[in-house]
């Protein structure tokens, strides 16, 4: 499957759950956060989840909802975007 298809599929999954899925807009292939994916709940303003691969994407998001409450799923409040009022900042994680 061509590598956008599937990362539209994957937002679209994220959407009916409720979720926003953002790529990383890093440029630089040295910077810590190139590439990595982020699942953001915008109700509540929040990063849900980061991963480094779609294939943990994919994998976390078939997951049933009563297992995706997992020990390594960390909660950060995001700031509001500036730039689109109403809609969270994805920040650079250490």
């Amino acid at each position: 499957m061509a590598e956008k298809v599937r990362e539209n599929r994957l937002r679209a999954m994220a959407k009916r759950q409720g979720l926003l899925l953002q790529k990383s807009r890093r440029r630089d292939t040295l910077a810590f956060d190139y590439g990595k994916w982020y699942v953001i709940d915008p109700a509540a303003s929040t990063l849900v989840l980061e991963f480094v691969t779609l294939d943990e994407v994919e994998e976390w998001l078939l997951q049933p909802r009563h297992e995706k409450q997992s020990s390594h799923a960390r909660v950060i409040v995001l700031p509001p975007d500036p730039f689109r009022p109403g809609g969270p900042i994805v920040p650079p994680l250490p």
